[in-house]
């Protein structure tokens, strides 16, 4: 009887994507919130050719939600693993995870996969996390469970590795590689959706590929088990090949051995037609014969935690804050407070229609600072300032958009300059416009001409905008936009007399100015 020696598998190492944190960052603000249910995710592994360079398995943004049109081919090159996600509110329930448990739960998936013919679901994995969204901290740990027998553990037979060129014929590699190439499903565009099984059935003899399912009709002995291998290693297969060995075991009981391959070689640039294969030759596959190990679900253990970098039990962390473009830092840092006090006071608080609303302010001064500083903190991302004046030395002490070099400047302009600079995807703009007030009296042609333009303008303005801010000084100049408010059915609000006041469209009341506004001197407002 031949020899043999413990069989080792090299195990994945964890590549989560930055894109993967931000999409975790965005769904843990707008749908998880305070909620730590797990959460059906998936990630892949690749062929690796580097032996120096271990197994990786990759997790994107799009592994919340599969997107084939964003990933045109991604799937030629990488096989899909379906897995759970646990992302929880605190550090210290990240740390407090009953690890134990969260295994023993993919320890069943694993059971039930291993009763089906679904090579796809044999490898599983899971993932916790924990996001601070204020540091952009991301704090996780992986699991990448394979069950393990409780007795025998699985051997490899001395002197049975053998590279897959020297094992099987020309004619045989090529009815491979064929066969596996043609079971990718590609869509009508020609992109690829789904690469072939990770795990197969291979008939040397009639050079034919089956599907797991077939193992009830077939002759176990007669067959190569094959299963997509990420390791590169010379002596040691990658970690997917636990869980198959396990289903060999399950599904042929009375096999002693069994002869499995280890696909390595790339193969996405080949199609089942492609003239490319005729050529082809495996070169970084091996055949080897393995000992199997009796199957019993209710001793069978499971492990899978994957090491921190120190080489030690324990999570790892990622810091994105130094890695993120400045201007998405500056919107998920502003929105975030937001969206914060929407979960635990205004839940029906609608932030995105917030954004979207074009804010037009009347008055560049105090108020209207003060307006636009406040708008721009409730997450308004549109505002429009109109004044005709400027900056004079008693402003800047009052009004928080100017400083002392500002001094001399138009206040619209300098103030939407402003508003950038706090914030620079805000889409502020300032208009230097004097708005025509009735009872002020027009001296010439000239200054009749630029009132009528003036009026356009304003006109204009109002209709593009969504609500109206007043905030200019004189109740004049507050009458003629309430009027072109209303007849744009525009929300008003008016903060001029130190108390803010709403009026909504449609609304009838006694008109307190029949024909126009008094002169504000006139009066004493």
């Amino acid at each position: 009887m031949s020899s043999s020696s413990l069989l080792q598998f090299q195990p994945f190492t964890s590549s989560p994507n930055v894109s993967f944190f931000q999409k975790l960052a965005q769904l843990k603000l707008d749908t998880y919130q305070l909620s730590d249910a797990a959460q059906d995710i998936t990630g892949s592994f690749e062929l690796n050719s580097h032996s120096s360079v271990p197994p990786r398995f990759l997790v994107h943004d799009t592994s919340f939600g599969f997107d084939a049109a964003s990933l045109p081919n991604r799937c030629k090159h990488e096989w899909t693993v379906p897995g759970v996600l646990i992302n929880t509110n605190t550090l210290e329930d990240f740390k407090n995870l009953d690890k134990g448990s969260l295994l023993d739960n993919a320890k069943s998936r694993i059971l039930h996969a291993i009763e089906s013919y679904d090579s796809t679901s044999l490898q599983t994995f899971v993932l916790c996390t924990f996001a601070d969204l204020k540091t952009h901290t991301y704090w996780y740990r992986f699991a990448f469970p394979a069950v393990v027998p409780s007795t025998e553990a699985y051997k490899l037979v001395s002197d049975s590795w053998t590279p897959s060129h020297a094992y099987f014929a020309s004619a045989q590699q090529q009815a491979l590689v064929r066969q596996l190439v043609g079971r990718r499903l590609v869509d009508q565009d020609g992109v690829t959706s789904e690469n072939f099984p990770p795990a197969f059935l291979f008939d040397p003899v009639a050079s034919t590929l089956h599907d797991l399912k077939d193992i009830q009709t077939l002759d176990p002995s007669a067959l190569v088990f094959g299963i997509v291998d990420p390791s590169a290693l010379s002596t040691n297969p990658g970690w997917p090949l636990r869980n198959f060995l396990a289903w060999i075991s399950r599904h042929c009981p009375n096999l002693a051995t069994a002869k499995v391959l280890l696909f390595r070689d790339q193969v996405h640039h080949l199609s089942a037609d492609n003239t490319d294969v005729s050529a082809f030759r495996l070169r970084a596959s091996y055949v080897a014969t393995v000992e199997l190990a009796p199957y019993d679900p209710a001793t069978t253990k499971v492990v899978g935690w994957e090491l921190n970098v120190q080489g030690k039990m324990g999570p790892r962390h990622m810091q994105l804050a130094n890695l993120l473009d400045p201007l998405h830092l500056a919107k998920t840092s502003v929105d975030l407070n937001l969206k914060l006090m929407r979960w635990r006071q205004l839940p029906n608080l609608d932030l995105e229609k917030l954004g979207q609303t074009k804010c037009l302010l009347l008055g560049a001064g105090t108020l209207g600072c003060h307006f636009a500083r406040n708008l721009l903190a409730w997450g308004f991302r549109s505002l429009t300032l109109v004044d005709y004046g400027k900056v004079s030395h008693s402003n800047p002490v009052r009004q928080p958009l100017y400083d002392y070099a500002d001094v001399g400047e138009w206040k619209a302009p300098t103030a939407a300059k402003a508003l950038k600079r706090i914030y620079p995807l805000v889409e502020s703009e300032g208009h230097v416009l004097s708005i025509p007030m009735a009872g002020h009296a027009l001296s010439n042609p000239q200054a009749l001409q630029e009132a009528r333009a003036a009026y356009d303008t304003l006109e204009a303005m109002i209709a593009s905008h969504d609500v109206i801010f007043l905030g200019t000084d004189t109740r004049e100049s507050r009458w003629l936009p309430t009027v072109l408010a209303a007849a744009h059915e525009k929300l008003v609000i008016n903060a001029a007399l130190g108390t803010t006041i709403s009026f909504p469209r449609g609304v009838d009341g006694e008109c307190q100015d029949d024909v126009a506004p008094r002169l504000s001197h006139d009066v004493g407002l």
